[in-house]
């Protein structure tokens, strides 16, 4: 509602004629307004939301919200209340947002306070408060930011002068925090903006040994934006993305120069990272120098100048990238390989393998399309060590060899050992038919090899040791990944099957498995699998097969026989259990509150049948307890008196 004295076809213009004494230079004004204006007003929608998208994709929500206030040109005074319970603003949503505004003639001074507000798919998610001052063409205005993310929390201060289609803004002391470190800005900077215009001086940001400068040098032909940096802590950016489970270290110094702002930009980086470690190893030096040129759409990388620097080991690499679709070579380069460790691919293979151990050596040249890549070269493998998360079997590489040709990375036959020295051959091919998602085709087969090698809480599902014949398959891309494994045990094996595995796992982003070992590395399992896992096992008397009913109790069944098993895990999906097993002997432990327990003898002939869901479990179990007994005892009441010489009565 509006209520008050006032002329309603003078309402525009009296608007504006206060927006005009707050924004002089953008808002005009109005050639006359009305000489008394005292207008009340209390407005309040109701669902609104189904008809702002009805005309824009911009906003949406705003049902519920209230506006109030009163405009008085007597008293020359301003005043605003609003609420908003929720709203959307393309990618920024809003909640519980309550804004206070006091003003008259010269200046307006606004208060907002928002509970929560969210940018894009939770990549900001922070409260926010926001005090400022409108008047003359500036504002001065203080912003708070509190947050539970590991960023997101800031206190920034300062000014905006707006002058014809310039704006310039200079922080007065500020600060934000970056996982809980401290980093200020100091006074004495400068922002100018303008179409197509951006000149930035001695904006600085410290925290600690840590410094980022910015500046547009006059010195540099055109605008370009200088950016230095001096001792940049890797584990802190590290922490905000899932490096951090590598334990990265080092520090960043260079600059960034980027020119050609509004237009094709092209951007050159000349930076070195000192004293690199992940996962506690020392890598030495990272030097990163190239140019992103916009109009030739093109990566450059400097000669001998990128890779990785130890005095032991190195990685370098070399060449040009064309991303313009419709270039016929879009890739120019290659790397060079000298007894570069392993371990460094740690991250990127989270999930699948750990404990990485041993070198690579060689040189590959890489030309050819994105969709179609040719490359030429081979690789060396030393001692490589690895263990297979999923099974938590580790293996070992002597030596071995990788041929590279054209769009096929091709294994030559190579020997994997067990633990017991045991020797598995992998063959087969990954083939890169697209660069980003090869297809892999990879076997490996054994006589007698370790396929399983589990404790108790390293993985829900199963545990154990297993030794078997066995061959194993990865095929599929890797955005859809298929682990098989056929296995006939060849020596003494144990296999656990806990029953209560049978939770639903379909709405689980992740299997975790952890190992409860002396040393260990940690792990931190990605947010969606992209690896199926498939084990078909024949089953016979060198295995014991444990059916874990009741952990806490002890309950379970243990036998000995044979038969199959099929155990399926699709990615991201809930797991699966197939199969019969025929018992030939065997023993169930049957315990009552941890107070009675009784150990009966399984008859041959008993089954287990497997049936999806380890709950569907069907057992059919013909048991014995033995037990020593007076013979009196066996008999009914009636032939007992009677042997006794008790009458009945």
């Amino acid at each position: 509602k509006i209520n008050g004295q006032f002329l309603l076809s003078e309402i525009s213009n009296t608007i504006q004629f206060y927006l005009s004494k707050y924004l002089p230079n953008y808002i005009k004004s109005p050639e006359r307004i009305a000489a008394d204006q005292n207008l009340n007003f209390d407005i309040e929608t109701r669902e609104v939301n189904d008809l702002l998208l009805a005309f824009t994709k911009v906003l949406s929500g705003f049902d519920n919200a209230k506006l109030s206030g009163n405009l008085n040109t007597s008293t020359q005074k301003l005043n605003i209340d609003a609420q908003v319970p929720f709203g959307k603003i393309a990618d920024l949503k809003l909640s519980n947002a309550v804004v206070k505004g006091e003003g008259n003639y010269n200046s307006l001074q606004l208060k907002a306070d928002i509970a929560s507000f969210v940018i894009g798919a939770n990549v900001l998610n922070t409260s926010l408060s926001i005090d400022a001052r409108v008047a003359n063409d500036s504002v001065q205005f203080a912003i708070n930011t509190k947050s539970a993310q590991q960023y997101g929390t800031a206190t920034l201060q300062g000014m905006v002068y707006a002058n014809e289609d310039s704006l310039l803004m200079s922080l007065a002391p500020s600060e934000f925090y970056i996982n809980n470190a401290k980093w200020e800005i100091p006074s004495g900077n400068s922002l100018v903006y303008a179409q197509r215009y951006l000149n930035v001086q001695n904006l600085k940001m410290v925290s600690g040994l840590q410094k980022i400068e910015i500046s547009s040098p006059a010195t540099m032909v055109g605008n370009p934006l200088k950016i230095k940096t001096y001792n940049l802590d890797v584990a802190q950016l590290a922490s905000l993305t899932t490096l951090a489970s590598a334990q990265p270290e080092g520090r960043i110094n260079g600059e960034i120069v980027l020119d050609r702002l509004f237009a094709k930009p092209k951007i050159a980086a000349n930076l070195e990272v000192v004293g690199v470690k992940i996962y506690g190893d020392s890598l030495g030096l990272i030097k990163l120098n190239g140019v992103y040129d916009g109009e030739t759409e093109t990566v450059t990388l400097a000669d001998n100048a990128n890779g990785i620097y130890n005095d032991k080991f190195s990685m370098v690499a070399y060449g040009q990238l064309a991303l313009a679709s419709d270039s016929k070579d879009q890739l120019k380069g290659g790397f060079q390989l000298s007894n570069f460790p392993t371990k460094t691919l740690s991250p990127i293979l989270v999930g699948y393998v750990s404990q990485l151990g041993g070198t690579i050596d060689g040189s590959v040249s890489i030309g050819g399309r994105f969709s179609k890549p040719d490359f030429k070269g081979s690789l060396q493998l030393r001692n490589i060590a690895a263990k297979v998360d999923y099974t938590g079997a580790f293996y070992t590489i002597p030596l071995g060899n990788i041929n590279l040709n054209g769009d096929v990375l091709k294994l030559d036959d190579i020997a994997i050992n067990d633990v017991y020295k045991n020797t598995a051959i992998a063959s087969g091919n990954i083939k890169f038919n697209t660069f980003s998602n090869p297809q892999f085709n990879l076997r490996l087969s054994a006589d007698d090899f370790e396929v399983v090698n589990l404790r108790e809480l390293e993985n829900d599902l199963f545990y154990g040791h297993v030794i078997a014949k066995a061959n194993f398959t990865i095929t599929g891309r890797v955005d859809n990944l298929s682990f098989n494994i056929n296995a006939t045990p060849t020596q003494k094996s144990q296999l656990y099957l806990p029953y209560n595995a049978a939770g639903d796992y379909s709405n689980s982003t992740y299997i975790s498995f952890k190992s409860y070992e002396t040393k260990q590395d940690t792990i931190i399992r990605k947010q969606k699998d992209k690896l199926s896992v498939r084990i078909s096992a024949v089953l016979n008397n060198l295995i014991d097969v444990s059916l874990i009913l009741d952990p806490k109790s002890g309950d379970q069944i243990s036998a000995n026989g044979n038969g199959n098993l099929s155990i399926n895990v699709p990615a991201n999906e809930d797991y699966s259990m197939f199969g019969t097993y025929n018992i030939e002997r065997g023993r169930y432990l049957f315990t009552y509150r941890q107070v009675l327990s009784k150990e009966f003898k399984i008859n041959a002939g008993s089954t287990i049948a497997f049936a999806g869901n380890i709950s569907n479990t069907r057992l059919n179990v013909d048991a014995t307890y033995p037990t020593t007994a007076r013979l009196i005892d066996l008999l009914d009441d009636t032939k007992a008196k009677l042997i006794s010489g008790t009458k009945e009565e």
